[in-house]
């Protein structure tokens, strides 16, 4: 009934529920869990140990969190490649 009473006041869905409607902002309703993400130094996506200070681009603290995630990533890209096989031997039966 909303979409119908918009279109009858010559406005959008979204503008109607936004002015007929008015609930909390976003930011409010769903508050950030990640404190992390507040602060301005990143952090290793691996163990979540602080990355120094003038690296922008790194995304590991050393060596061995990065040849940790390159592990991972070819355990994942095996895995993506067997379930393919598998799908495409299943096609042809």
């Amino acid at each position: 009934m909303d979409a119908m009473e918009a279109r009858r006041l010559g406005l959008s869905y979204g503008k109607y529920i936004a002015l007929y409607r008015p609930e909390k902002p976003r930011a409010e309703r769903y508050p950030k869990r990640n404190y992390r993400e507040q602060e301005k130094r990143p952090f290793c996506v691996i163990c979540g140990a602080p990355i120094p200070a003038g690296s922008h681009r790194r995304k590991y603290c050393s060596p061995a969190c990065a040849d940790q995630a390159a592990q991972e990533w070819q355990h994942n890209a095996r895995k993506r490649q067997r379930k393919g096989n598998n799908l495409k031997e299943e096609s042809r039966k």
